[in-house]
Formats: C-alpha cells, structure tokens, sequence
C-alpha cells in the first residue's frame, strides 16, 4: 500500500528533498477513465425502463435524432412528460406499478422538413418518414390532371369556399391539393372568379383563376394532409409584442426554412402542435452541435419565454 499523500507547506520540506517530474507511467497508475460509448449505452439502458415515453424511431437510412437538452428555465412538467428522468430507478421503484404513458408521450422526436413559414407562432412541416409517400400522391395528382377525366370533370358549378379541389401553383405550373379559403367575384361582375386556396401538403396559400382548378377525385382526397402546422412552444414576441415582427420571422426563417430539423411535439393547441425545433450540427465542423431553435431567438432578443421578464 502506497503511504498517504499529505498537503504541507515549501518551508515545512526537508533541504535536501527533490520535487519529482510527472512521467507517463505515473499516470497511469491512476484509474482510467470510463469510455464515453460505454456511458452513452448505460444511459440509454436508463431511459428505456418501462412505462417511460419513447423516442420516435427514424428510417435506417437516417441518423437518430439528438435528445433534446433542457433550455434555461424552469423545469415543466409537459416537457417531463415527453422526456422523463434518465437516473437509474431505486429497487423499490423497480417493483411498484410503472406510471401510465401521458398521451404526450405519444409523439417523440421526429425529422422534419419546414416547408412554409409565416412566423414563429405558426408554420408548417412535413414529415421525412412520408416523403416516399408525398412523391407517390403528387406522382398521382399530375398522371390524373393530365388525364381526359381532369378536363371533362372541370368545376360546375364552380367550388365553394372550405370544399377540397387541385390548384396549379404558378411558380412552377405543377398540381396540387388544395382546399378552397375564399371566393372572389369578377371585378365590376365581368371575368372569372378568383380562388384563395390552401395547399394542404405544404401549407402556403395562394390566390388563383378558376381555370387553374380541377375537382379532387375522391381516391385523392382519402389521403391525409402532408402538412402539420405547428407553433414553437413556450415562445412569444420579445419586449410584450402583440405580433411578431418581421426581423423575427425572418430570423426564424433562416434558421430552419428548407432545411431538415428534429422536431419534438410537446402539446397539441387546436390544429397547431407546440413543438421545439433542433437545427442539426454542420457535418463540416466536428465541434458543431445541435441548436435549439427556441433558444437561438431568446439569445439574440427576437423572443421571450412565456412568462419571462422583458428584457
């Protein structure tokens, strides 16, 4: 057994004592350090005891998503809901009734692609695990508007506001599912109709000519919409704006329009889900890690946290 290490002070050290190099093999005498794969399986053992919500798996082809670290504030129980506690449970928690699943639970993380954005508090998504499914239904939305059936089965009497139809999108000449927003008559009751319509795959609206619209077929619109509005949870305008401002939406568009992120969905509010966006880590920077979009617009003043002081 090697004698005790004891702290004494320069003047208290005999004259002729000499103060030894750290060399290599003296340190590694020491423990060695526990690896870091080995801790990340450990803790992933934790988190999957029984009765704890799960994390949406992914397609093989595509990276797991990071989990989702806690953003500064006070600890919520939505979000606990979501992701649990990941320490070890003690043996008599081990025995006990594992609790019931909140519904929350239900959605976990999943990647997805922002397609439309009109502010922070309402956008919309698809899912990367439907894609194969969106470019069969739009491969079937132009074969049917190429189609006799398409020009014959035009609108008469013309389609009614909230009722389903396909629209072309004049940016690029393609058909899609719509559904109608509004009707508006001929200027001076001369010309066409005008048509806001809403396009339910990737949730941006337009406002076209009746001769862009063809009927839904009813094995179309059997589909579900491919777009999920959303609204990012916790997050209102900086300094108690009642809307936000356009810095802001254009803040939040750079980060994450067109890109793939991994999204958590915390509640449902009506038809928008309160989620929490992570941007993915640049693969050309190795010490580059996964941004939390919420605290991205906290950080640089665009945003609040719902019942955070103005700043």
């Amino acid at each position: 057994m090697q004698p005790a290490v004891q702290l004494v002070a320069e003047s208290d050290l005999p004259l002729d004592h000499v103060v030894k190099d750290i060399t290599p093999e003296m340190l590694s005498e020491e423990d060695p350090v526990r690896d870091t794969a080995s801790v990340t399986s450990e803790a992933s053992a934790r988190s999957a005891q029984p009765g704890q919500a799960e994390v949406v798996g992914l397609a093989s082809h595509a990276p797991a998503p990071p989990r989702l670290t806690s953003s500064p504030r006070p600890p919520d129980r939505r979000l606990a809901a979501v992701f649990p506690a990941r320490d070890a449970p003690s043996p008599s928690a081990a025995r006990a009734e594992p609790p019931a699943l909140s519904p929350l639970g239900q959605f976990g993380q999943e990647q997805v692609l922002v397609t439309h954005i009109r502010s922070p508090s309402q956008f919309y998504v698809q899912r990367c695990a439907q894609e194969p499914q969106l470019r069969e239904l739009m491969r079937r939305v132009a074969q049917w508007c190429r189609g006799a059936d398409s020009q014959r089965g035009r609108h008469t009497p013309p389609p009614g506001k909230n009722e389903p139809c396909l629209a072309q999108y004049a940016g690029d000449k393609l058909w899609y599912r719509a559904r109608v927003v509004d009707v508006y008559p001929p200027r001076e009751g001369r010309g066409p109709c005008e048509y806001e319509v809403f396009y339910v795959d990737y949730g941006n609206q337009a406002r076209v000519l009746e001769e862009r619209l063809r009927p839904m077929p009813s094995a179309l619109g059997r589909e579900s919409d491919m777009a999920v509005g959303c609204t990012l949870w916790d997050l209102v305008p900086a300094d108690g704006a009642a809307l936000w401002s356009p810095q802001a939406t254009n803040a939040f568009a750079s980060l994450v329009r067109g890109e793939v992120v991994v999204m958590t969905t915390i509640n449902q509010r009506d038809a928008l889900r309160e989620v929490e966006l992570l941007k993915m880590p640049n693969k050309n920077i190795k010490t580059d890690s996964p941004q939390s979009v919420r605290d991205h617009l906290v950080f640089i003043s665009q945003a609040n946290f719902v019942g955070a002081p103005d700043r």
